[in-house]
């Protein structure tokens, strides 16, 4: 044996002996070989190389079945997001073109009037989306998507890239190009952001967690940068403060979840991932588990985890036979019918997402705790009681271990699922993995990007959530804002064995008050399964206390003028119901009937 190989031989002993790993996971594997190919279809996505001006984020190049050739403003503004931090994580300067161009054309876009408004009054801000050559869309769409859709996303990139800029002695380009933007996204989110819009997906009217908690973070490390070029105004903060009080009541504490989307008191839709998104928007590497701004690590957040996951286990077809606690593919939320309602590759990696900032914090504080809240989290990993575990020990180190490949099994669920190619779409047919939907969707490839950062630790710069102080008292003001003394949670619950999912028929409860959608089946609220017991659904509604209401359960497609079937109620009459003057209700489970006929 030749000396050289000797000593290759001995090092290599050395280094099994000290355990360092001899293969990369999978995970990792695929995350290599895939960030590279999404950073340079979003690039390929902006500007000039797609026909579109120079700094417009095109949503994809797919211009049918559907048409994508738009710029979003909500997709503009997390893609660019995406590319500050990777800019500021590792010096990569070749994007800073592409960042100020994006900067300079959203002046542009902001003045233009549009179907949503003007400029004149800030509120053309609101709309969602513009033409590729930075001209206004005058089709039909859900307008206006205040608060975290359009200005507070994108004033959250400017502040992102704006203190890079300062750092880097480029504040002439913050103070000539960069604030002026800024400040008008903050000015709107201030005026507006308690009056109601279209959610993160752009199909339900309302108050979302996802758009209320991105104005708060918008408008709090928005009134800090701004005093840092001495354009400070107290409106900032106090309305950051009157949101983050309003935030609050997106928790339900009785279903321990993060309700998504909430009107006048009527809980409009529960479990969706746009929550998900939404909570790694808002993290703050700086923050630990702060349940206040909904960390990623927060009992709060983990145990919303725990419940969107459990709602997808056995929804797709390419979820089947995976264990109990293994990663799935993630959809929008249950019961979706936009392109048959499948998984998404951004959802899915969100998932993820949240994960790996949490154990990131875990592992900088050196410590996680296991709470009532966010015990069945971590009981899905084995038997843990509630109390605190220092990394020091054998729990902390099995828990960190489990979560950590629990988070890299929903990126082995897009990995399955990607091309050879590596070209993510919008979506992967729930039943057989193919791409569905708008292919190269710049969103989906700077979900990737996001995720593997957050895998390899490279988190964003802190924006201040650690300074943010627990709201007390009421809530004033507050979009459709109801105290939770003045509303009953109701929960509606029933049970069919003859649906079977994905795919199928859904199962409603409509009722004779305007809660209920007053006997209107287009505005019945749907039920979604219990993540536990299979057959089960339940909605909780929000109804004004002693108040008597009749109500019935029915079925129909997720679709509209679709073919509503009412449950045989024995006897041919109506259920009925009554809310106490205070507290909770939980209704008897309903059975439903269908007739013989």
């Amino acid at each position: 044996m030749k000396a050289a190989t000797i000593v290759s031989a001995i090092v290599l002993l050395g280094q099994l002996v000290q355990g360092s790993p001899q293969t990369a996971s999978s995970t990792s594997k695929y995350l290599k070989k895939e960030d590279p190919i999404a950073v340079q279809h979003v690039l390929d996505n902006i500007g000039p190389n797609l026909g579109a001006k120079a700094g417009i984020v095109v949503a994809s190049p797919s211009t049918e079945d559907p048409n994508y050739f738009y710029t979003w403003t909500r997709d503009g503004a997390l893609t660019m997001k995406s590319l500050v931090e990777r800019l500021v994580a590792e010096n990569d300067v070749s994007l800073i073109p592409t960042i100020e161009n994006y900067i300079k054309v959203q002046l542009t876009l902001q003045h233009i009037d549009n179907l949503s408004g003007n400029f004149s009054d800030l509120s053309g801000l609101g709309e969602p989306k513009f033409m590729v050559n930075a001209t206004e869309f005058t089709g039909d769409w859900g307008r206006p998507q205040r608060d975290g859709q359009c200005p507070a996303l994108r004033a959250t990139a400017l502040v992102a890239y704006g203190k890079y800029a300062q750092k880097h002695n480029n504040k002439k380009f913050v103070t000539e190009s960069l604030w002026p933007v800024l400040q008008n996204d903050l000015d709107y989110v201030t005026k507006y952001w308690n009056l109601t819009g279209f959610d993160l997906w752009e199909e339900t009217s309302g108050s979302s967690f996802f758009t209320i908690s991105a104005s708060h973070r918008a408008l709090f490390e928005g009134s800090a940068f701004a005093s840092s070029l001495d354009h400070s105004k107290s409106s900032y903060l106090t309305q950051a403060k009157n949101i983050l009080c309003y935030l609050q009541s997106f928790w339900d504490s009785d279903a321990n979840v993060i309700d998504a989307d909430i009107a006048n008191g009527k809980l409009l839709r529960q479990l969706d991932s746009g929550t998900t998104v939404g909570i790694i928007h808002g993290f703050d590497p700086e923050a630990g588990c702060d349940g206040t701004t909904f960390q990623p690590c927060s009992d709060r957040a983990l145990a919303h985890h725990y419940a969107l996951v459990n709602s997808f286990r056995n929804y797709y077809p390419v979820n089947n036979g995976k264990a109990s606690n293994e990663a799935v593919a993630l959809g929008r939320y249950i019961h979706d019918v936009y392109y048959d309602g499948n998984p998404w590759y951004l959802t899915t990696l969100a998932a993820a997402e949240q994960l790996y900032d949490a154990i990131y914090v875990w592992n900088k504080q050196g410590r996680l705790e296991v709470t009532t809240i966010s015990k069945s989290f971590f009981n899905q990993f084995g038997s843990f009681s509630v109390g605190t575990y220092k990394s020091s020990s054998s729990t902390y180190k099995k828990i960190i271990s489990a979560v950590s490949t629990y988070a890299d099994g929903f990126v082995d669920m897009v990995a399955k699922y990607t091309p050879a190619d590596g070209r993510l779409h919008e979506q992967f047919s729930g039943w057989n993995g193919t791409s569905v939907s708008a292919k190269d969707l710049t969103w989906s490839y700077a979900s990737l990007m996001t995720a593997k950062a957050a895998r390899d630790g490279k988190v964003p710069d802190s924006w201040g959530a650690k300074k943010v102080s627990a709201p007390k008292g009421k809530c004033s003001p507050g979009p459709v804002h109801v105290v939770s003394n003045d509303i009953i949670s109701v929960k509606f619950v029933a049970t069919d064995s003859e649906l079977t999912g994905f795919g199928s028929t859904s199962i409603y409860v409509v009722g004779s008050i305007p809660e209920l959608g007053s006997w209107s089946t287009s505005a019945a609220i749907l039920l979604q399964g219990e993540p536990d017991t299979y057959g089960v659904y339940s909605a909780t509604i929000k109804l004004p206390p002693s108040t008597s209401f009749e109500y019935k359960y029915i079925e129909k497609l997720d679709c509209p003028q679709a073919a509503v079937t009412w449950e045989n109620y024995p006897g041919g009459g109506n259920r009925e119901g009554k809310t106490p003057a205070s507290g909770s209700l939980t209704l008897p489970t309903a059975t439903f009937e269908h007739s013989d006929s």
